[in-house]
């Protein structure tokens, strides 16, 4: 992957808040810059708000997103180390 510019920057702001934003125009690498990201500098589960039954759940219970994306991280950490 080129690294990109922002690359840094979000990985600083991710060490002081739980969600960072990443916006902009459409295909210009938004989402192959956030999962690159994963597993290798950030412990962290994507999601996208495009999968329709994603959003219907975010919808219905916003809490979910957090504990799947919570459980999603620890599950994948305990694989890691056995």
């Amino acid at each position: 992957m080129i690294r990109r510019y922002l690359q840094d920057p979000l990985l600083e702001s991710l060490k002081h808040f739980p969600a960072v934003l990443l916006t902009g125009a459409r295909q210009v690498g938004k989402s192959t810059l956030a999962q690159a990201l994963i597993g290798a500098s950030w412990d962290a589960a994507y999601l996208t708000l495009d999968d329709r039954p994603i959003l219907d759940a975010a919808l219905r219970d916003p809490r979910w997103v957090c504990q799947w994306t919570s459980d999603a991280c620890c599950h994948r950490r305990s694989s890691e180390s056995t």
